[in-house]
């Protein structure tokens, strides 16, 4: 080739591919090499593994450990004390938590892949070597995804106690026959789903336990996985007569002693609620804990009331009974101006909050209330009572819906009790002086209870005060007061705080940080300026 001629378009490209694969092949034998040295250090040291049983070019599952790399190579296994493992069983499993003892961890495996034949626990390096049964149950755990690529160390990281997780209701595992009728594809999901389960509950176990302590959270949880408890409110609008008649045809009714409204909890299934006359049901069931945070709110038959996350509208209803019920008895005074504004910003749920309006109060009073479907803004004081029925990770609720449980993580809570915090912040704005909020919620995360309430105490340009008050049930928190089910007899989870707005106080806006810039030459200080 001439100095003139112009080189070989197919030579440059065939130069440039030749180079990318030397340095792909150069990546690969050096992430080998690490692997390599990790597996020679447990091999030295574990009193489980000798280092005279293993090959170079043995595998231990995802973690190669051939010294050079060679793209045709075959994978082969390596053998355990004592016994022959099918070809390419073995797997390697990093950072174990202290406390998993070897039964734990094979039955965790077997849960979520298959039948595990041997493990090998090494404590002075936190991990272990798992000889699964069959190659099935071991493509599961490393080949079949990106479950083992990516979850890795942190498959094993966090495992709950024996007995979280033999108290946990985990959902019904497919029998033999059916699993293996399923298509591939399906059985990758399987497997799948049962690792991602496993997972989260390692990680939702460790999370609670780290707030309420190993004991306390045993019982916590095993009390969250039992049926939810209902109480029937008796709708004071209904008619006696069909009052009556459920009260006299439902078995074992016994009233719930605690509370000032008439409510009534049965050994016996509660069957469907009847209209009497004028369509007005008779009964509407509950936790009897809602109730307990409407008569936090301290009402008075002249309050404007606003519930603010009201849907599907349990307490609204209830605080209907207390404002409207007098009236039924005392038609001729006209003292009662009480009125309440119901909103809820999702529109379906709106409409079943208007459904309970309209099942539940007479359209002879239904003018006391204002149902609306908008993203409130309040920046005057407009309200003598506010309830804050605020959005919340609602762990009984998860417990008790696998599909929904699979989306929880850690960070949950944090992303909720931000859009908590901003809910509270815009309703204190619009309380009377001297008016009470009542701040609610059915979690047992305290990010999202009393530490909520502690950050609008000190931020809100809005003064508060906390209101204390010692309830029948339940127990005190920093901040506020929670019922939990495991030691008020299967009542709640529900944390509420009561908020009284003390003075106007003034909006005051951040103060913008200044600082002096410095001439780095003459090293003198130039004029302040604003962030």
């Amino acid at each position: 080739m001439g100095s003139n001629e112009k080189p070989c378009r197919n030579c440059e490209a065939l130069r440039a591919q030749l180079e990318q694969k030397e340095a792909i092949v150069d990546k690969y034998q050096k992430i080998v090499q690490s692997q390599n040295e990790l597996l020679q250090d447990l091999t030295q040291k574990s009193p489980f593994v000798s280092g005279s049983s293993r090959k170079q070019g043995d595998n231990f599952g995802h973690l190669g450990t051939s010294s050079s790399f060679d793209l045709n190579s075959k994978v082969t296994a390596p053998k355990t004390r004592g016994k022959q493992v099918s070809k390419s069983c073995r797997a390697f499993i990093g950072s174990i938590t202290d406390g998993i003892d070897k039964e734990t961890l094979k039955k965790c495996l077997e849960d979520a892949f298959g039948a595990v034949e041997n493990i090998d626990m090494i404590p002075s390096k936190a991990c272990a070597f798992a000889d699964f049964a069959t190659q099935t149950a071991y493509h599961a755990a490393v080949s079949e995804g990106a479950v083992w690529r990516f979850l890795g160390s942190k498959l094993i990281k966090g495992f709950c106690s024996t007995r979280t997780l033999n108290n946990f209701k985990q959902p019904q595992p497919i029998d033999s026959e059916k699993f293996n009728s399923l298509s591939k594809n399906k059985k990758k999901l399987v497997l799948k789903h049962s690792l991602h389960h496993s997972v989260t509950l390692s990680q939702f176990s460790s999370f609670y336990s780290s707030q309420y302590g190993q004991e306390r959270w045993q019982k916590l949880f095993q009390s969250l996985q039992n049926p939810t408890k209902y109480c029937a409110l008796v709708n004071k609008f209904a008619s006696p007569k069909h009052i009556q008649s459920f009260l006299s045809t439902t078995p074992n009714l016994e009233q719930v002693s605690f509370l000032d409204l008439p409510c009534y909890i049965s050994s016996e299934r509660f069957k469907q609620p009847e209209k009497d006359e004028n369509g007005i049901l008779n009964y509407y069931l509950l936790d009897a804990t809602s109730i307990m945070v409407v008569k936090a709110l301290d009402l008075n038959i002249t309050d404007v009331i606003l519930d603010l996350c009201a849907a599907p509208g349990g307490k609204s209803l209830v605080i209907l009974q207390y404002l409207l019920s007098s009236i039924i008895h005392n038609s001729n005074n006209t003292d009662y101006s009480g009125f309440l504004t119901a909103n809820d910003l999702s529109p379906s749920r709106c409409r079943r909050l208007k459904q309970v309006i309209t099942d539940y109060i007479p359209s002879s009073l239904q003018h006391h209330i204002n149902i609306l479907s908008l993203d409130l803004t309040l920046s005057l004081p407009t309200y003598d009572k506010i309830l804050v029925d605020a959005p919340c990770s609602a762990e009984r609720h998860l417990l008790h819906s696998p599909s929904e449980f699979l989306k929880w993580k850690p960070s949950r809570s944090k992303i909720m009790s931000q859009k908590q915090y901003k809910i509270l912040l815009d309703a204190v704005k619009g309380i009377h002086v001297g008016g009470l909020l009542v701040y609610v919620t059915c979690s047992i995360n305290k990010l999202e209870n009393e530490e909520v309430v502690k950050k609008i105490l000190k931020n809100s340009w809005v003064p508060l005060e906390e209101v204390k008050r010692e309830w029948v049930i339940g127990e005190p928190c920093e901040k506020g007061w929670i019922v939990l089910p495991d030691k008020c007899d299967g009542w709640g989870p529900l944390y509420f705080a009561i908020l009284k707005r003390v003075g106007e106080g003034e909006f005051r806006k951040k103060e913008k940080k200044t600082f002096k810039r410095f001439n780095i030459d003459k090293n003198r200080a130039e004029e302040d300026y604003d962030e």
